[in-house]
């Protein structure tokens, strides 16, 4: 038999059934406590109850753990999420698991916020802290997911911005000679951002990606190169793309030293530690690195005139619905030449094209 009564501004929800341990829980609100009710005595009566008390002896960290765990069966976990559970394990892991409630999730929003952590960030963290949660169901049935209900009810209170802002950056002809001339006037500057930032450009490759290709994944004979475990909102681990290399990456590409199995074996994290120091001491406002990347998709349409389907399988996107986030054209390029004639683009092999099919 449940029963809710109401202490202070709490709802405190108690279920007592003969053969299991009396329970109770406290919610915002009264039509939470009473779901719980009904979905715990639903649980008794179907054997899928778990004693609440194994729970009380786990710490969130240990859920984290466990999650951490499972997820790896099949496949290594991206490295940004790894990153970001690390983080929430120094922060909440030595909380004991039935600790997690709303108001302790506020809380570390509100920490979160003081540390400069910026609203997208904060609600990826929330959508890792579901997953654990959701994992950990599986074994512990009273656990609730509703307590997300409240955090990011609050963070809609407070109008903190969880989408990122679309950007429409591009870099113009100059700010990229002055870029190139920066680095290569660098006496100890070891890696190549010359060509590095060319190569970004000519094939809308992200800096993790161009760090990431080797030498064994170029086809010579094809001119194009494998991209291992592409970034994908649904598969990333696992989805290697063959991407073309067009004949001013290609150049780069060759041009570049043998002396280890990566063609650019430098990290992607250097990388994006010295772009924007370049263009602090250029004064070139509010460019970052993957901006080049938004610069070589939109060259793809008004200079090379490819196709959508076509430029996909440079940029490894599924649907002109998140291309279109990297295209921003330029009206003066889009104009015909002076005989009439749209811009002579290079021709892209038949095979690519059925790929992308």
């Amino acid at each position: 038999m449940g029963t809710v009564v109401q202490v202070g501004k709490k709802f405190k929800a108690r279920v007592r059934k003969a053969g299991f341990p009396a329970i109770a829980k406290n919610f915002a609100t009264e039509k939470l406590a009473e779901k719980w009710i009904e979905d715990t005595e639903k649980a008794m009566t179907g054997s899928t109850f778990t004693d609440n008390r194994d729970l009380e002896k786990k710490t969130f960290g240990e859920l984290i753990d466990h999650y951490i765990e499972e997820s790896t069966l099949i496949r290594p976990m991206g490295e940004s999420k790894k990153y970001a559970l690390a983080a929430i394990h120094r922060a909440l892991g030595s909380d004991k698991a039935t600790n997690i409630t709303s108001k302790r999730l506020i809380d570390y929003v509100k920490s979160r916020i003081r540390n400069g952590a910026r609203g997208v960030t904060i609600n990826m963290d929330l959508g890792f802290i579901k997953d654990v949660l959701t994992n950990a169901r599986i074994t512990y049935k009273t656990i609730s997911l509703d307590i997300l209900l409240d955090v990011r009810q609050y963070m809609k209170t407070i109008q903190l911005k969880t989408k990122s802002k679309q950007r429409d950056r591009r870099p113009t002809s100059a700010e990229l000679a002055a870029l190139k001339d920066y680095f290569r006037s660098k006496t100890r500057q070891k890696i190549p951002m010359w060509d590095i930032i060319d190569f970004a450009v000519f094939t809308t490759m992200r800096a993790g990606e161009i760090c990431r290709i080797t030498w064994a994944d170029v086809n010579y004979e094809d001119q194009t190169v494998i991209i291992r475990d592409r970034k994908d909102p649904q598969e990333k681990m696992g989805n290697d793309q063959v991407v073309p290399v067009l004949d001013d990456a290609w150049k780069i590409l060759i041009a570049q030293p043998k002396t280890d199995d990566r063609i650019f074996p430098f990290n992607e994290a250097t990388i994006s530690t010295i772009f924007p120091r370049a263009c602090e001491a250029l004064d070139i406002v509010d460019l970052h690195f993957h901006d080049l990347r938004h610069e070589g998709t939109s060259q793809l349409f008004e200079v090379l005139h490819y196709e959508i389907q076509e430029a996909a399988i440079f940029t490894g996107h599924k649907d002109w619905t998140m291309l279109k986030r990297y295209v921003h054209l330029r009206a003066k390029n889009l104009h015909f030449d002076k005989q009439g004639n749209r811009r002579k683009r290079r021709d892209i092999a038949p095979e690519l094209l059925l790929a992308a099919a």
